[in-house]
């Protein structure tokens, strides 16, 4: 078992044995971009889980449809059609919006609404 995935084993450990109060708002600026598309998938039912109705997310990634490795460590780029597929039922799209990071359409943010 490599690094990456001993380190990914010990966060969903340690997170999975939290104990959570309901959150409004949870925000990521390209952190979920490591996760490859099931893993995200995952990733956002837990975040229903841990939200109040009405609840708030806001998150950002590398625009795009590829995925690819840079130091071991995976880069999943995102496009609208693929978080349509990804974005759990009980999560209401509120916006998703293209924009420059570095560079032109380079960046996707996604707010959802529980």
């Amino acid at each position: 078992m490599d690094v990456n995935e001993l380190i990914k084993r010990a966060q969903i450990e340690q997170f999975e044995n939290h104990n959570f109060v309901e959150a409004e708002k949870l925000y990521s600026n390209k952190f979920l971009v490591h996760l490859n598309d099931l893993e995200l998938a995952a990733s956002l039912k837990k975040q229903v889980d841990l939200l109040c109705k009405g609840g708030i997310l806001f998150h950002t990634f590398w625009f795009g449809d590829k995925q690819e490795m840079m130091e071991d460590l995976l880069f999943n780029y995102i496009n609208q059609e693929r978080l349509s597929q990804i974005i759990p039922p009980e999560l209401e799209v509120v916006e998703v919006q293209v924009y420059k990071e570095m560079e032109e359409n380079d960046s996707v943010y996604i707010i959802l609404k529980r």
